[in-house]
């Protein structure tokens, strides 16, 4: 039986299979070769204070060897009495657990990494499915409910930042999974009235709370995007003619934000215990700019980052299409009053996560990463908006409806054509492991030393990647932390001379008074030296690296020392 394009078009074995395919290809994206690179410094951070959360119950900074896990400037970030760590919410550290228990019995150190990270993905990838399942409720259309789920896994898929935060063991994808949850309850009960108000308020503050253990600036975010929501519903319910205000009335009125108040006393305790203001305020005495200078630096350089990277231009032209042609239609069909009034509340969150984000010192695309599921959710919502405003006006496929579509096409081209070269590198990196030093340096000194918890390692950076793995002392650091506890010279030294984007040397010369104590063997790689084993920023002065950095060159070669006997 022969199918004619129409059927094709419309087959719903073609528009389920479609949706599948792009979401098995996202898996592969995701957890292709997850095991490579080595960790990195910020994931070592997760993994160690999970490792430390199995010994003692909390992120302690200190053991009983007096061995430091702390990557910050400033001591403001450990709790006294408890040497707990507070630079940071500790949801990550609490859920990495689940891997580094897993990772234990394992020797072998691309099998740890792999079990450390695959937990924090399947976080990420839940979180974006929660987004998928819960946006396309409101399609009744077959189809649409299809064109959604498999337009939204495209957008995910061509995200080659998204999935390298999502592969590591960081608590990005926490945030992303935090962020579904969140708006899975807040629109199963005000759109589909799915709840009973206690247990929305019960839902809703246990959420909230949690969205603060995990990225504190979201939880703010989230708070100040209720607040006006509630406060613009309220006001404009109590404004209508035909509502009597009465004790009760108000009661009704007020009683779907109850989650508010009750949120905001819970987290109290949480602001004072991990001193969130004095954090704050030590960190962002470090910054180069202050108040709105350095929001605006911020929000520009994450403005960029979406730009270069995401589809900016056509979310912000799907967007201003939408409220101009909304303000000129006046009245349009219920279903498309409640997705445009869905894409507004999803705007008015974005639009408080970037103020909110934008407060903290230092940029990276990190912080903003989580909101690309939710502007591409936004997107769609508004083509569909879009498209249905011109099809009340223009039954059929008229002009305007061409020329949208040819606009936001050529658009879409545009921006993709600009991610070739990263998508080739996502690409390249599934099919061939990437090894930065580390994965060089690591499994040297486990090969050929027997007892690597004996060991004394010294490196300026990263220092807590040999921790880990070898179970090793590690000294010096990026803090310079332990040098002079510890008088014997190191069994080996890892030299990182990391430069930063000023140009300015970590800790130079730092290495000089070991090497005139002992004899040391240099033991090169083929390998180029790097700041980080990798890092998943694309928008950064060191970006991530696609094809491990090789290099035949000694001179330029990564090299390790390591102590000769005497």
């Amino acid at each position: 039986m022969k199918l004619n394009l129409g059927q094709i078009i419309t087959s719903k074995n073609i528009w389920t299979g479609i949706p599948i395919v792009l979401l098995l290809l996202f898996i592969v994206s995701l957890f292709a070769n997850i095991s490579h690179p080595l960790l990195w410094n910020d994931e070592s951070e997760t993994v160690m204070y999970g490792s430390r959360i199995l010994d003692y119950g909390y992120p302690k900074v200190h053991d009983e060897g007096n061995r430091s896990i702390y990557l910050l400037a400033d001591p403001i970030a450990v709790k006294e009495g408890l040497d707990a760590y507070v630079g940071t919410s500790w949801a990550q550290f609490y859920f990495a657990t689940i891997g580094v228990s897993l990772a234990k019995p394992v020797e072998n150190i691309f099998w740890k990494t792999a079990l450390v990270r695959i937990p924090f993905a399947f976080a990420g990838l839940l979180g974006l499915f929660i987004l998928a399942i819960l946006f396309s409720g409101f399609f009744e259309n077959f189809y649409h409910k299809r064109l959604f789920f498999s337009f939204f896994l495209l957008f995910e898929l061509l995200s080659v930042s998204l999935v390298l935060h999502l592969r590591e063991a960081r608590y990005y994808p926490l945030v992303i999974l935090s962020i579904s949850c969140i708006f899975c309850i807040f629109i199963r009960h005000n759109f589909f009235k799915r709840f009973s108000a206690l247990s929305y308020t019960g839902f809703m503050t246990a959420s909230l709370l949690l969205a603060f253990m995990v990225f504190y600036p979201l939880y703010f975010a989230f708070m100040a995007t209720f607040a006006l929501w509630e406060s613009y519903r309220v006001i404009k319910t109590a404004a209508a003619p035909k509502l009597r205000l009465t004790w009760i009335s108000i009661w009704e009125l007020i009683k779907p934000a109850g989650y508010f108040p009750i949120s905001i006393f819970a987290t109290l305790p949480l602001l004072v215990f991990f001193k969130n203001v004095q954090v704050a305020k030590a960190f962002r005495a470090t910054a180069s700019g202050s108040g709105f200078n350095l929001m605006y630096a911020n929000i520009s350089n994450a403005l960029l980052f979406f730009k270069n990277y995401e589809f900016l231009l056509l979310y912000i032209t799907a967007r201003a299409a939408v409220l101009s042609l909304a303000f000129i239609a006046r009245t349009y069909e219920s279903r498309t009053k409640k997705i445009l009034q869905l894409s507004n509340f999803l705007s008015l969150f974005v639009f408080c996560y970037f103020v909110a984000v934008s407060s903290v010192p230092f940029f990276f695309e990190r912080y903003y990463i989580g909101l690309q599921p939710i502007l591409t959710v936004i997107l769609f919502l508004d083509l569909y908006v879009l498209f249905a405003l011109v099809s009340k006006s223009h039954s059929g496929v008229s002009r305007e409806k061409i020329i949208f579509t040819v606009i936001f096409t050529s658009m879409f081209v545009y921006s993709a054509v600009g991610k070739i070269d990263y998508i080739q590198g996502h690409i390249y990196e599934m099919l061939h492991p990437y090894r930065g030093p580390l994965d060089y340096a690591i499994p040297y000194i486990q090969n050929n030393f027997t007892e690597t918890s004996n060991l004394v390692i010294a490196t300026d950076y990263e220092e807590l990647v040999p921790a880990y793995y070898l179970g090793s002392r590690t000294i010096i650091g990026q803090l310079l932390q332990n040098v002079d506890e510890d008088q014997k010279s190191p069994d080996v030294i890892i030299p990182r001379n990391i430069l930063y984007p000023s140009g300015n040397q970590n800790h130079p010369g730092v290495y000089d008074e070991f090497f005139t104590k002992a004899r040391y063997r240099k033991i090169t790689f083929p390998v180029k030296e790097y700041p980080y084993n990798n890092i998943p920023e694309l928008y950064y002065s060191y970006p991530h690296v696609f094809k491990t950095l090789a290099t035949e060159d000694q001179e330029n070669a990564f090299a390790i020392y390591v102590k000769e006997s005497d």
